[in-house]
């Protein structure tokens, strides 16, 4: 029989190794739109896995702008409220100013013109028979005062009548003077709603 050789004595067997070759730049090309190509599909599907949290990350954005919206309303219409309650009362401020100011100008028009006497007609006049008596004619149509003044020389003097009805009046008036001396009468009163003044002077002979 013919000996076979045993494993032992088998002597290795090599198989011969191919060296690798490079890949032309055609081929990397190639490699490299492929590899493109992949991260699209991938970036394309990335979207469609995560489809759930979108949706959920879309519907609390829409609660937050509700919220927001709910917020900005809120705040608005107390806005309005405190403007609608500061011009009531900024109108009530101004019409009490307004209130006061002509109840002001009442007891001031009141004061100064209102308390005299309404009077139509009024004459200032000399006394033919006593050149130091004056005679003060008038016809009064509302009740009130008259106020006089006298001036002569150094002599001063103030009178102030008061009437209670309407109706026609007499009043002499008489006070010390300088023979010679001029005698100066004005008279107060009120007409047209305003106060009139009328003065009259006369003059006195030295020798009486």
């Amino acid at each position: 029989m013919a000996d076979f050789p045993s494993r032992n004595d088998t002597a290795p067997m090599h198989k011969a190794e191919t060296p690798l070759a490079m890949p032309t730049p055609a081929e990397l090309a190639g490699f490299q739109q492929a590899a493109g190509g992949t991260t699209a599909a991938n970036a394309g599907t990335a979207p469609n896995a995560g489809t759930p949290n979108a949706g959920a990350d879309s519907a609390s954005s829409a609660k937050a702008q509700q919220e927001e919206i709910q917020a900005w309303t809120d705040y608005l219409e107390v806005a309005a409220w405190r403007m609608t309650l500061r011009n009531v009362v900024l109108r009530c401020l101004l019409v009490l100013g307004v209130l006061v100011f002509l109840l002001a100008c009442g007891f001031f028009y009141y004061w100064k013109v209102g308390q005299y006497a309404v009077v139509r007609d009024l004459t200032i006049t000399q006394n033919p028979c006593n050149q130091g008596q004056i005679d003060i004619a008038m016809t009064v149509v509302k009740p009130g005062k008259v106020y006089c003044r006298w001036c002569s020389g150094k002599s001063q003097a103030e009178l102030i009548d008061v009437y209670r009805e309407p109706g026609e009046y007499m009043r002499p008036w008489s006070w010390t003077y300088q023979p010679g001396d001029s005698i100066e009468v004005s008279a107060w009163y009120r007409s047209w709603g305003l106060c009139h003044k009328k003065r009259a002077v006369f003059t006195t002979a030295q020798n009486v």
